[in-house]
């Protein structure tokens, strides 16, 4: 009897572990949603759900919880979206659910704006917090953006334009702005090149959609390292996507891993 009870016990136990451990999997199916887009249907997602918003205040950055409202419809083109947005007036910029480690309150914010960085410029992810003398040049996060500026056609042009992250002698590639079928060219795509004629002006990239920039960073997952949200334009369609990149979820080797939500943009009225 003794040993039916002590194999029962240890059964049960197992069972429990590996409840916990199939829960735990499943927290980690990350959405990440843009509000006011127009994005791909996605069945998982409906009004209703509750999924932690990032809203900019008077306070800096706060993540809280909020429930969204789900419409589906058609875009300028008659291709079926979806389009996603909180109950509350102020709309956050960007949600995500399935995040470990994720609470509301303040998050601190390195960056926040439509930062695009060209070939050869990098970026450093310190907050204004960190002394720029009491931190280790290995310890730090860096964005470096790599690719070839050309003046051709009277334009300036971007080949194989690449955003890489970087800590110490860890390097990781981000995104590469490349065509679909240009993976094994050594030629550049001729949808695969960024004009950036017009960057001088100030513009909200942001908005235009035609750029790859940096959104926000800020350590959103109070691990003590930077996470990002990137726009970034698919090269030759009419879309692009929104990556939140999260240091809790990277998996070996790795310094982020991406969650990506892909957007349609708008264009040619629906014929």
């Amino acid at each position: 009897m003794n040993k039916r009870i002590a194999f029962c016990i240890v059964y049960f136990v197992l069972i429990m572990v590996a409840a916990a451990n199939a829960q735990q999997a499943g927290t980690c199916e990350i959405t990440v949603l843009a509000p006011n887009a127009d994005l791909l249907p996605n069945p998982k997602v409906k009004s209703g759900d509750a999924l932690f918003g990032l809203y900019k205040t008077n306070l800096g950055y706060v993540l809280l919880p909020s429930k969204i409202l789900v419409e589906s419809g058609v875009d300028s083109r008659c291709r079926k979206i979806m389009r996603v947005r909180v109950e509350e007036e102020s709309q956050p910029l960007f949600l995500v659910s399935g995040a470990p480690s994720l609470s509301a309150g303040k998050v601190k914010t390195i960056f926040a704006g439509d930062k695009f960085l060209f070939p050869g410029e990098s970026f450093t992810l310190r907050n204004d917090e960190q002394e720029a003398s009491a931190i280790r040049l290995e310890d730090l996060y860096i964005l470096r953006a790599f690719g070839r500026a050309v003046d051709r056609f009277k334009k300036s042009l971007i080949y194989d334009y690449t955003i890489k992250m970087s800590r110490g002698d860890r390097i990781q590639t981000l995104e590469y702005y490349k065509a679909a079928d240009d993976s094994r060219s050594t030629v550049p795509s001729k949808y695969a090149v960024l004009d950036v004629a017009d960057h001088g002006v100030k513009a909200d990239l942001g908005a235009t959609k035609r750029l790859p920039v940096l959104l926000w960073a800020g350590d959103l997952d109070r691990d003590g390292k930077p996470d990002l949200f990137m726009w970034w334009p698919c090269p030759g369609k009419d879309a692009g996507v929104y990556s939140l990149f999260m240091s809790t979820t990277a998996k070996d080797g790795e310094l982020v891993a991406k969650n990506p939500v892909i957007v349609r943009v708008p264009s040619a009225a629906c014929q």
